[in-house]
């Protein structure tokens, strides 16, 4: 394995989790969200692909919510991906 590239990618890597980390919290729902809806709802709103807590949001809170969520999967992608790439790149080496 080449050491130079993983002294190139790894930093951007961490810079660029960071940063998404950073964005994805910005949306975050606000206290009085928490303090409104009950905690299944809460914790069914941050998983990627859960929608029957939809129906048991408000319409204004739902947004922020949605949002959050949406950030969320991005997050996750943006871990998974570079986690599988490295796994091809070790394979076929």
């Amino acid at each position: 394995m080449d050491i130079e590239i993983i002294v190139i990618v790894l930093p951007i890597w961490v810079v660029a989790e960071v940063v998404i980390v950073c964005w994805m919290f910005k949306a975050k729902p606000d206290k009085h969200l928490h303090i409104k809806y009950s905690r299944k709802i809460i914790l069914l709103s941050q998983l990627p692909f859960g929608i029957k807590w939809k129906k048991n949001v408000h319409s204004d809170d739902l947004n922020k919510m949605v949002t959050y969520q949406h950030r969320i999967i991005i997050w996750y992608l943006s871990v998974i991906i570079p986690f599988i790439l490295f796994y091809i790149y070790l394979y076929f080496d």
